[in-house]
């Protein structure tokens, strides 16, 4: 587990036009991100209401234990998802991110992947 800063290597291919590119990097981020982090909830959050909302993902306990799986949590755990008003809110330990690095290329089959890297302190 690394509680530090970190970097973030991105190749995307198949995207086509700067725009799409631009408006991909905060979502694939932010998904990155939490995906190598655990929930751990905040003590004054109503976790009821943050279940109802995953269940509507998917099988009701398989978003639930996929949030809270330790096995995971490469970057650690945080308070990583609140319910809000209408939706869930995610977030994302990305402000350790200290660096994104990102290659967009032409291609006829879009393709993602992103290597995470930590800063050594």
């Amino acid at each position: 587990m690394h509680a530090g800063e970190f970097t973030v290597d991105v190749e995307l291919d198949g995207v086509h036009g700067s725009r799409n590119v631009a408006g991909l990097l905060k979502p694939l981020l932010d998904g990155l991100v939490s995906a190598l982090q655990v929930h751990r909830p905040a003590p004054a959050q109503a976790e009821d209401r943050v279940r109802s909302r995953l269940a509507l993902l998917g099988d009701p306990p398989e978003p639930w234990t996929l949030l809270t799986d330790d096995s995971v949590s490469v970057l650690g755990a945080r308070s990583l998802v609140r319910a809000g008003k209408t939706n869930l809110v995610w977030n994302p330990g990305d402000d350790r991110c200290s660096a994104v690095s990102v290659i967009a290329r032409a291609a006829t089959t879009p393709r993602i992947a992103a290597t995470v890297h930590a800063v050594p302190e």
